[in-house]
């Protein structure tokens, strides 16, 4: 997993997308430029109960959208603007730090 203030959007990776899951298809290809690379894709899911262990195993969050890409890329995920902003996530540059969830 990689947060990524410099990219708008979240992406996953197609291996880790679990038997039987429902790939959606936009109408038009998106995409972002990340610290791992540049990624375009029409395809996305959305991602349901989502627990981030290493900040605490209580908080679920309900739902995200992902683009799905399958390009070269050690991550399997990078959470986005659009995932930091929707759950609060403070980024402090200075300190080197991420907040999130109290």
């Amino acid at each position: 997993m990689w947060f990524d203030p410099g990219s708008d959007l979240t992406f996953l990776h197609q291996r880790c997308l679990p038997a039987g899951a429902t790939r959606l298809l936009s109408t038009k290809t998106r995409g972002d430029t990340t610290l791992a690379g540049t990624f375009n894709t029409k395809r996305f899911v959305t991602m349901h109960n989502i627990i981030l262990p290493r900040f605490h195993r209580s908080p679920k969050i309900d739902e995200q959208n992902c683009l799905i890409f399958n390009a070269e890329c050690s991550y399997d995920i990078i959470l986005g603007q659009d995932f930091s902003s929707k759950h609060k996530m403070d980024i402090n540059f200075n300190k080197l730090m991420l907040s999130a969830f109290g």
